[in-house]
């Protein structure tokens, strides 16, 4: 009698130690952390052209000087023109009467309109007025020096390119061109000069397709040039792209269903503020890929897409 009830007893015990293990496992289960549920934003992949900027600078080169000379002796009847004016070719500059004309006059003397008789000297082409070196009423003799100006077809804008970019660039190649007061205008690469810049070690060039009204003789101006172009390569937001601290791997996260993320190891290539090519692997254009949340998830993650 006394054995069955210790046989009882133990197996009371066994059952209470089982039971309370059973417990303790289900208390210690519960009070695991649940499996964390990053929060996401996904992007796709685009397709755009990129290109590297190479900064180089620029001067605006003085223009051909032309030597305006009276053609014959005579008194300087008008000064159609003033120093630093913009003129045509063609345009008026002076007229002269020579003396002979003067001493017999004209009933029209006062006018300011060129006599029939008066000499007209014109701006032999379009430019501007840099000098005057005479007036009105001036007695002037024949060969002698009445004003300077420069030509604007000859006022140009000289790039000076390092020779270790030289090869990236070429004539036809656009070119940004920008002022010191923010204004900018696009332009093309003209004809590369036979000669180097021995004290730069540079390159010129001459840039086309700018307006010489615009051009100031030894301004100097910063010029923007698009080299290394990728045409429509396949581009992601530079935050969809992450690397580790020494940059040498690079990767993405991408859904592979609506909860779970992967990491993808991909190859970049030119990138600007905004973008950065992916030349490997090529992603398909439904593929989603983390832009937002991406950053210190595991390969393989549980993630939540938001909007």
């Amino acid at each position: 009698m006394k054995k069955r009830n210790f046989i009882s007893t133990g197996v009371l015990f066994l059952m209470f130690i089982i039971a309370w293990g059973c417990s303790k496992k289900t208390q210690n289960e519960s009070s695991e952390d649940p499996e964390t549920i990053a929060p996401v934003k996904v992007t796709h992949v685009q397709y755009k052209t990129l290109a590297d900027t190479l900064t180089v600078n620029g001067q605006v080169m003085e223009g051909e000087h032309f030597i305006i000379r009276a053609p014959l002796t005579g008194y300087i009847t008008k000064v159609w023109i003033h120093s630093g004016e913009h003129v045509k070719a063609g345009q008026r500059l002076f007229t002269l009467r020579t003396r002979e004309q003067e001493a017999l006059g004209s009933a029209n003397q006062k006018s300011s309109l060129p006599k029939p008789m008066d000499v007209v000297v014109k701006a032999p082409v379009s430019g501007q007025i840099t000098s005057l070196n005479i007036g009105s009423g001036i007695y002037a003799t024949g060969g002698s020096k009445m004003a300077m100006m420069t030509s604007n077809q000859s006022v140009y804008l000289k790039l000076f390119i390092p020779m270790k970019w030289s090869n990236e660039v070429q004539m036809g190649d656009s070119a940004l061109v920008q002022w010191a007061d923010g204004k900018m205008r696009w332009a093309k690469l003209g004809t590369r000069m036979v000669q180097a810049d021995s004290q730069s070690q540079s390159a010129m060039y001459i840039v086309n397709d700018l307006p010489t009204d615009q051009l100031l003789a030894g301004e100097r101006l910063t010029v923007l040039i698009p080299i290394n172009k990728i045409k429509k390569g396949q581009v992601l937001p530079q935050k969809a792209v992450l690397t580790d601290e020494s940059m040498s791997s690079y990767w993405v996260m991408k859904l592979i269903n609506d909860s779970t993320a992967i990491r993808v190891n991909v190859k970049p290539g030119l990138s600007t503020n905004q973008w950065v090519a992916v030349t490997k692997p090529k992603f398909q254009k439904t593929d989603r890929i983390l832009v937002e949340g991406n950053y210190g998830l595991p390969d393989t993650a549980r993630v939540k897409v938001i909007k």
